[in-house]
């Protein structure tokens, strides 16, 4: 540090301030003697010592001709003694502890949980019973595979649309003239039509670059099915095409537009599909617009897609995981039906890998529109003050300038000629933040009412539209003049990798549906067909947890179990918590927490800006659980929505500041999460509430499938200081924040001794569980009845 050598005395004085507050010892501060040392012929210099008694006692003498220059001296010598013995950091803080005392304090050691002799007897037995007689009878017993096909459809049908018969029967035929494409307005890549309709009929296989404006997402669904209508409808062909977007958004927004374009009403020949939601008629439609991971649940019932003649892949560029997975089963989809075929879009796409990956695969490229686009930097912008901004972008955490923001809208508005404003920001906070602050805006739009954003403001009005980055791409909407775009976007990261996103996600749910998809192939082997492998470790780490779970068995294929979970659009180790919520008896709390957190959604309206009354709600309903708090929040809701209606419902919304319309979704949700449990497992375990009102019991239970715990202590070492505080640590030894909305925010006590009697309780809830199985359960339970005998013996 250069101002070891500038200002040595005064980084000295300060340091050993510090250290005399810290012990508490007044002595230790430092003052520099002097004394004049004579030499001959007049001649004199300063003499400058310091007397240090810690960490040691020492002293250090130096001369100089002047005053200031011996002190100078003689605090850069100690400074640098310091610094060699590891007491002083290079900034110029006392180091108390060094690296060695804190690696050696921070250990982590496992506590010490005593249990009672006959408690310890009772889990050896359950464990010797389960592993030699409990798990031979299940195996025998085991569900065929006829019944869990059966299953598979029945809850792909119930959770991705209400109309249960999709698929099941060939559309009715209408005349020839309802087919054809309908181009209201000239697009480039009209005059491409033809060339694409002569592609796609000599090859199984096309992959369209399409460049923004172009046309393609909208065009050449409808290219497809008017060359079916004009060739293969008088051949007596079936012809269904499904075209898959990233996002939902766009799924509903396309379908309504070609649908809007065709002078029909959505649903009739063109209609979409997304989940929890669905506007397609299986006895007239032809052209179905879906998110990818609606045709992955297509494909995990029917591999060979056999009620499709086409797939678009569109957006393909955006690569997320389900792009990625849906890439590699459709390519090998193709050779096993051979009446598929596949075409692939994109404006960005890299038509060589691409190409490359779908063996030799013909391309061709549609122009577009080009619009001129002036880039402006904030640095540009004189007229406005965003020295806040400028001065985020050299931060290591960026976060949004909400005041600029809005500044910019407001300049815009008043200074720049009609159009409207697209602004792009991170997340809901940011945007209900800034929401709020714009006068005469509209409230946050709901889902189903989403499709506004494509409408035209009337005249001297402004449309101001508040987006993640969700509408970067998949939509256009057409009257977007002005961009503001905060270059902050949110992303889940499993490790540090880059793009594409199946290198930057957990494996253990794509391993496990893999297994269904490939009839139980090699982990490592499906991987390795990706456009992009995963790193070889990941996918190896998912498989360990999976067989943790007891979804893989030791040579890698799905159990009993892992079929049933697959099924469930949840993280295994949720899906695998529902399950011991049935075994222990308190099913409808546990569903609740699983689909408010699973959700990754944020109820409050106002998180961001007052996380203080965020923490007061949830602290009425509990005070020292997140997880219990905003189960009961919800839990309030449905009452009312059932006992009193949704008026009610949605001003209990208001008062807690939680958003009525999400809470609406979860419900949805919820209901999925029940029929997962009824269709999956209705025949092997009763589904009951005995044991709903144990808290502990709960936690356990969710514990149980996560395995996530934090080490809690009493101190921290902060810049070589030893400070009492709460700090929370990962398994890794990371330290983990409880944020401000919290129960347990700025918490100084918490449970010590509760934890015996709580697993004693959960072992008697077993016990009992157990009883009940044996007396009242169905004809399945009988079979093991006379195992769960010894146990309780």
């Amino acid at each position: 540090n250069d101002k070891f050598y500038t200002s040595p005395k005064n980084i000295l004085h300060n340091a050993y301030d510090v250290i005399a507050q810290e012990c508490n010892n007044r002595d230790l501060k430092l003052q520099p003697h002097y004394n004049i040392v004579k030499e001959k012929k007049n001649s004199h210099f300063w003499c400058c010592t310091y007397y240090v008694k810690w960490p040691e006692t020492i002293k250090f003498v130096s001369v100089g001709p002047t005053k200031q220059e011996a002190s100078h001296k003689a605090a850069l010598s100690t400074l640098l003694w310091l610094r060699k013995k590891g007491k002083i950091t290079k900034e110029g803080y006392p180091v108390f502890i060094g690296k060695n005392e804190v690696k050696e304090i921070t250990k982590t050691t496992v506590p010490n949980l005593s249990l009672d002799h006959y408690v310890l007897q009772k889990m050896n037995l359950i464990s010797d019973i389960y592993q030699h007689e409990f798990i031979p009878k299940l195996t025998n017993s085991s569900t065929n595979e006829m019944e869990y096909h059966r299953d598979i459809n029945e809850l792909n049908s119930m959770e991705e649309s209400e109309d249960n018969n999709f698929g099941k029967f060939k559309p009715k035929l209408l005349r020839n003239s309802k087919y054809f494409a309908k181009e209201k307005v000239h697009l480039p890549i009209s005059e491409y039509k033809q060339q694409f309709i002569n592609l796609l009929k000599h090859n199984r296989i096309v992959i369209v670059q399409g460049e923004p404006g172009c046309g393609k997402s909208t065009r050449i669904p409808q290219y497809v099915l008017e060359a079916w209508a004009q060739d293969g409808l008088l051949e007596g062909e079936h012809c269904c095409l499904a075209v898959t977007q990233p996002r939902r958004i766009a799924a509903i927004s396309l379908a309504d537009r070609v649908s809007s374009e065709r002078d029909e009403r959505c649903g009739h020949i063109v209609g979409y599909q997304v989940r929890l939601k669905s506007n397609f008629n299986p006895a007239t439609g032809r052209i179905l617009y879906c998110t990818t991971g609606i045709l992955l649940r297509h494909l995990q019932s029917d591999i060979t897609l056999s009620h499709f003649t086409h797939v678009i892949l569109d957006e393909a560029h955006e690569r997320d995981v389900n792009t990625d997975l849906l890439m590699n089963l459709l390519r090998n989809t193709i050779k096993i039906n051979p009446k598929l075929k596949l075409i692939v879009m994109s404006a960005t796409i890299d038509t060589d890998m691409f190409k490359n990956y779908f063996n030799d695969a013909a391309v061709m490229h549609i122009p577009g529109f080009t619009y001129p686009v002036k880039y402006n930097f904030i640095d540009d912008l004189i007229e406005l003050d965003l020295s806040k901004s400028s001065k985020m972008c050299s931060n290591d955490s960026p976060n949004v300038v909400h005041e600029d923001v809005l500044k910019l809208i407001h300049y815009i508005h008043k200074k720049k000629s009609e159009g409207a404003i697209l602004c792009f920001l991170p997340g809901w906070e940011d945007i209900s933040k800034i929401e709020k602050s714009i006068p005469h805006s509209n409230d946050i739009l709901q889902d189903s009412d989403q499709w506004k954003i494509f409408s035209k403001a009337p005249p001297g009005v402004r449309k101001v539209i508040l987006s993640t980055n969700i509408a970067e791409t998949s939509v256009t909407i057409n009257d977007v003049v002005y961009v503001i775009d905060t270059a902050i976007h949110k992303e889940n990261r499993f490790d540090n990798a880059k793009d594409p996103e199946i290198l930057k996600t957990s494996l253990t749910k794509i391993v496990l549906n893999s297994k269904i998809y490939s009839n139980n192939m090699d982990a490592l082997e499906f991987m390795s067909q990706l456009p992009s492998p995963p790193e070889k470790n990941a996918t190896r780490r998912a498989v360990a947890e999976l067989k943790e779970l007891e979804l893989l068995d030791d040579n890698e294929n799905l159990t009993s179990l892992g079929k049933t979970l697959a099924n469930f659009q949840l993280e295994p180790k949720l899906a695998k918590i529902l399950v011991n919520a049935i075994v222990y008896k308190c099913v409808t709390p546990v569903v609740d927490i699983v689909t408010l957190f699973a959700a990754n959604t944020e109820l409050f309206a106002t998180s961001l800006l007052n996380k203080e009354n965020i923490k007061n709600v949830k602290s009425q309903a509990s005070k020292d659980s997140d997880h219990l708090a905003m189960m009961r929040l919800f839990e309030t809701w449905l009452e009312l929505m059932e006992q009193q209606g949704g008026d009610t419902a949605e001003k209990y919304c208001s008062d807690a500041n939680l958003v009525h319309h999400k809470l609406i979704t979860m419900n949805k949700l919820r209901k999925i999460h029940f029929d997962y449990l009824y269709n999956g497992l209705h025949n092997a375990l009763p589904i009951a509430d005995d044991y709903s009102d144990n808290n502990e019991l709960i936690k356990a239970v969710l514990l149980s499938g996560v395995g996530t715990l934090l080490k809690r202590c009493d101190w921290d070492i902060v810049k070589g200081r030893y400070k009492k505080k709460n700090v929370f640590l990962t398994s890794f030894n990371q330290k983990a924040s409880i944020t401000s909305e919290s129960v347990n925010f700025k918490r100084s006590s918490f449970p010590e001794a509760a934890s015996l009697k709580n697993c004693k309780e959960a072992l008697n809830s077993a016990y009992q569980y157990f009883i009940f199985q044996m007396t009242e359960g169905g004809e399945c339970n009988l079979k093991i009845n006379e195992v769960w005998n010894k146990i309780l013996e």
